[in-house]
């Protein structure tokens, strides 16, 4: 950021919208001599991570419903499109994909200077502050017309066919109560889904700052967001968004076309 010259947004109000992301990335490039950033996926699971870009523009992945496709608006069809160029300007390495192997590849060529930004989560701070040591800092998620971010972490639930209902509640209660939920968060450096909570405290042992820019971003995930990712038919969908996601961005179908062909594999799902 030094080198080209840029500081990065210190409120949410002032997050990179998608044009002045992608002019900042293109002098980084200049800058790594290799690419400019990479993105957050762990495992060929975890295609859902790159939705919030949907939102930002204004699509959706479900309709309302929480249930019917909806990848077939312009505001998606965008959204793919902006997502094609990241590997198209090869501001992102093609290896830095959904399915790639290896786990977060994004953390690891950042760590070695291959890029200089990444859009990720809290997850790679530990390893940073062991290798990269006042070498690294956060800002806010990207945005366009829309502000979205990622929807992750551990969730309890109770099914409708336990044998002992109430008991189950009331352990799930527990868990997720206050006092728990501080000793989660701050012994694995995790973000508390109580919105009550903020970094002080969880009192974090480090980065106490970075960890409140990411509970505050945390606001900024849309409640469709939210219904789609939690639905009966979510598990299959997002497996389908990958197929079609990635040929998309590595150039094998055009956004236009791949916005149909996941659109009726979806359908075939949500059918069934």
């Amino acid at each position: 950021m030094e080198q080209i010259g840029v500081t990065p947004p210190t409120t949410l109000d002032d997050a990179w919208r998608w044009d002045e992301f992608l002019e900042i990335a293109a002098e980084v490039k200049k800058v790594t001599g290799r690419y400019a950033f990479g993105f957050g996926w762990s495992g060929t699971q975890t295609a859902y991570r790159w939705l919030p870009i949907v939102y930002q523009n204004g699509g959706a992945f479900l309709g309302e419903d929480g249930q019917t496709p909806s990848m077939d608006s312009e505001e998606a069809i965008e959204a793919l499109e902006f997502g094609r160029r990241w590997y198209a300007d090869e501001l992102v390495s093609p290896g830095n994909m959904n399915k790639s192997e290896g786990g977060d590849v994004s953390r690891n060529m950042f760590l070695t200077g291959q890029i200089g930004m990444m859009l990720n989560n809290p997850e790679p701070i530990t390893q940073l502050d062991e290798e990269m040591p006042d070498q690294w800092g956060t800002t806010y998620m990207i945005r366009n017309t829309d502000e979205a971010s990622d929807l992750g972490g551990n969730a309890l639930a109770v099914t409708k066919s336990s044998k002992h209902p109430e008991l189950a509640a009331e352990l799930v209660a527990f868990i997720t109560s206050r006092e728990k939920m501080i000793d989660f968060c701050h012994h694995g450096n995790w973000l508390p889904a109580r919105s009550s909570l903020d970094a002080e405290d969880i009192e974090y042992a480090a980065n106490t700052d970075t960890m409140q820019q990411f509970i505050d971003q945390g606001a900024r995930i849309p409640l469709n967001l939210v219904k789609a990712e939690s639905g009966q038919y979510f598990s299959s969908l997002n497996t389908v968004f990958a197929d079609y996601a990635d040929l998309c961005f590595l150039g094998e179908l055009s956004p236009t076309d791949a916005s149909a062909q996941m659109m009726d594999a979806m359908r075939s799902v949500t059918a069934e």
